[in-house]
């Protein structure tokens, strides 16, 4: 018999479908009102940056160095956004698609819509949770000066 005891936390995750198609049954899950989203988003960002540049590099006269280097870029991307979410987001995501495949309609590479369509959901969350935390704090700040010269 175990003395394992539950705690019974919330890990505040959410479960977000990943594609508008109703026959498409892919879901990632994370806590968008984390407050360290943020900062490992900005990290991922950056670092994304400067793996999309590396594709300048393309040259129409060597395929064999361009597949390579997509791969590469591609693996380094998904890394990053798998950093953002401390989990492996990319495999439901993307599957085993190129994250840097182009839409034909927008011309966007899917992380770039996949990032897009996460940047008003960390925001919104983002902003409510800050709200959230200065009341909650407020009430305890409110009772400093009750205690305070007496």
């Amino acid at each position: 018999m175990s003395n394992i005891k539950n705690l019974n936390l919330s890990n505040q995750k959410i479960k977000y479908k990943v594609c508008s198609d109703p026959e498409d049954n892919r879901y990632i899950s994370f806590t968008p009102n984390d407050f360290d989203l943020p900062t490992r988003f900005a990290k991922a960002a950056s670092e994304i940056k400067t793996f999309v540049e590396e594709l300048e590099t393309l040259k129409s006269d060597n395929i064999d160095k361009n597949i390579e280097l997509l791969h590469t870029v591609d693996q380094k991307i998904k890394a990053q956004i798998n950093y953002i979410f401390d989990y492996d987001v990319c495999q439901i995501v993307f599957g085993a698609v190129s994250c840097l495949t182009v839409n034909k309609e927008n011309g966007m590479h899917f992380f770039e819509e996949f990032i897009t369509a996460l940047v008003p959901v960390i925001e919104s969350e983002f902003s409510a949770s800050i709200k959230q935390m200065k009341e909650r704090t407020k009430k305890y700040t409110d009772l400093k000066g009750r205690f305070e010269g007496k």
